[in-house]
């Protein structure tokens, strides 16, 4: 009998997964991470404004980051003010390719702040502001590597951004760094000039603290002002102050993409410029040469400043088509009107027997609660508006003294005289009075459109301890 064996199928073997070539693999690509060059770059000026809805103290800043490989980026804001650095706010965040990143930061003193980007083994440092006081900035960017920009401001803030800085320690700034900016300026160090735009030259001599407006198609057409704000001038022409506001050339304002051309300007702030919507200083500027050409053109009857002036007050006018979106700035220039005012109050005023200053009025506004022509919010019209022609001979209302000449943006030129009994004041004149004493019905002064005003009238105001009353029962205009 044979036996019979039985044989199982031979078991095979299977292949094995090569682990270790992956784990190679993977060290290889991770050593491959690591010790490549690691870059990251800041692909936008570094921007910071205040958090709308906090207090001003609290901001936030904002910049696009760019890296060669995904990783973690760390933004350190550093206060440089001090002799020793101190670290204001740190955030990290994971970037693929490129992110924008916001950093919420406070401050509450004046501080120099830097960002230092960092990703691993590299990092950059850029400027924020470079020495701006934040706590009174709105908008802001820094200048960086020869570069302007000039931001859209929040809803309900101006425009404010820095655009440049002391060059020297001690704080003062040349004014030859305006070339930076695009202004083609001519002149030395301590007297430079540029084209406002097509028509208007302006010519700033820190030595005499002026600022000078002319015709550039006639050059004996110019009107010299004091500088605004205060300031200081070292032994090279170079200056530091506060408040000194020097109105932006049109092609400037152009290029910075501002809106608000004419009344944006640069303004001094210590070592450092900023780029602001000044409406009341400008104004001040554009109105005041305005009045210089107007009265050349009405008393010396000279066509070429009648041409000039056409064109000054256009920009005068464009100024005030902007006032509407800056009418707190004006309500505060009016408040500081009524604050001068006060201190011709007598405790006697009771009543005064009066003639209407321009014969026959014709009242285009009258006295009461009113919406502001320009402005767009009700304010009390302490007066009346009479009809007149620019040059017109205004009369003094009754015997008095002159108390008071000067300027206001909102009135221009404008007198107060005291009668026996109560004050009368004449607004938005051409020509101010040139004699202290005057007798009822005596020409002291000519009517102009100085001021905020759209064209030549009177405002004529008649104020019985301090407040003002309506004159046309004073003058007797029913």
């Amino acid at each position: 009998m044979m036996t019979q064996y039985h044989y199982l199928p031979r078991k095979k073997n299977k292949a094995k997964f090569p682990w270790f070539l992956l784990w190679i693999l993977l060290l290889a690509v991770v050593a491959l991470y690591f010790l490549s060059p690691w870059k990251v770059n800041v692909l936008n000026e570094l921007v910071v404004v205040p958090v709308v809805e906090g207090v001003q103290k609290n901001y936030q800043a904002s910049l696009r980051i760019g890296v060669n490989k995904p990783g973690l980026v760390s933004v350190t804001l550093i206060d440089q003010s001090t002799s020793s650095t101190a670290t204001v706010s740190r955030d990290v965040f994971f970037v693929w390719n490129h992110k924008d990143v916001t950093v919420p930061f406070t401050v509450d003193k004046p501080s120099t702040l830097k960002a230092n980007v960092a990703f691993l083994r590299t990092s950059t440092i850029i400027d924020v502001g470079l020495g701006v006081s934040l706590k009174d900035v709105y908008v802001m960017g820094s200048y960086y590597q020869g570069k302007v920009n000039l931001y859209e401001r929040p809803e309900g803030y101006p425009t404010f951004k820095v655009v440049g800085t002391a060059t020297a320690e001690d704080g003062f700034i040349p004014l030859t760094i305006l070339k930076n900016y695009g202004f083609e300026v001519q002149g030395d160090a301590t007297s430079i000039s540029w084209d406002l735009d097509s028509q208007i030259k302006v010519t700033l001599d820190v030595q005499a603290r002026q600022i000078r407006f002319s015709s550039r198609k006639y050059n004996d057409l110019y009107y010299a002002l004091p500088l605004s704000g205060t300031f200081e001038i070292n032994k090279n022409g170079a200056v530091k102050g506060e408040g000194v506001v020097i109105p932006l050339p049109e092609q400037v304002t152009s290029a910075l993409g501002a809106r608000t051309f004419p009344q944006v300007g640069l303004v001094l702030h210590r070592g450092y410029f900023t780029v602001e919507d000044s409406p009341v200083q400008i104004f001040e500027y554009i109105d005041k040469f305005g009045i210089y050409l107007l009265d050349k053109a009405t008393f010396d009857k000279d066509a070429r400043a009648r041409e000039v002036y056409a064109h000054v007050n256009t920009l005068k006018l464009e100024i005030e088509e902007l006032s509407k979106d800056f009418s707190q700035v004006w309500l505060k220039d009016r408040e500081d009107t009524e604050a001068l005012l006060a201190q011709f109050v007598s405790p006697n005023d009771r009543s005064c027997d009066l003639i209407s200053p321009i014969p026959n009025p014709i009242v285009t506004s009258y006295f009461g609660e009113r919406e502001h022509p320009l402005l767009g919010t009700t304010v009390l019209h302490s007066g009346i508006d009479i009809l007149a022609m620019a040059g017109y001979p205004a009369r003094a209302a009754a015997d008095g003294q002159v108390v008071y000449t000067g300027y206001r943006s909102q009135w221009g030129y404008f007198a107060v005289l005291k009668h026996s009994g109560c004050a009368t004041v004449y607004a938005h004149l051409l020509r101010l009075p040139q004699k202290q004493e005057y007798t009822q019905g005596e020409v002291f002064a000519y009517t102009g459109a100085s001021g905020f005003v759209t064209g030549p009238h009177l405002h004529f105001e008649v104020r019985i301890g301090g407040k003002p009353m309506d004159p046309r029962p004073f003058i007797g205009i029913k």
